[in-house]
């Protein structure tokens, strides 16, 4: 079993959010991010496999992201909104750092 943390990070407003892994749903909410420290909102979730489908949805702005993600142990997936018009996805095997 592994666990996923995901982030949601820079660039998040209040609109409403989906995030899917492996194809279940695991997150629906509308994060908002803090601009002193860079960090909206987080979950966890528990994986059985090495390897996830990771799946981004920001239905008011038409947006999504989907990714193959190799996960293996603990892992730490930073959800970030450019512009209204990207989301950005990054990954690490340690925590993410934040003010």
């Amino acid at each position: 079993m592994n666990i996923v943390h995901v982030e949601f990070q820079e660039g998040w407003d209040g609109g409403q959010v989906e995030v899917s892994v492996n194809g279940g749903l695991c997150y629906q909410g509308t994060p908002t991010t803090r601009m002193q420290t860079g960090f909206a909102d987080s979950f966890s979730a528990e994986v059985e496999t090495d390897t996830i489908e990771l799946g981004v949805s920001v239905p008011g702005l038409s947006l999504s992201v989907e990714r193959s993600i190799s996960v293996a142990k603990e892992h730490w997936i930073g959800l970030s909104l450019k512009d209204h018009s990207t989301i950005r996805v990054a990954e690490q095997p340690a925590p993410f750092g934040y003010l």
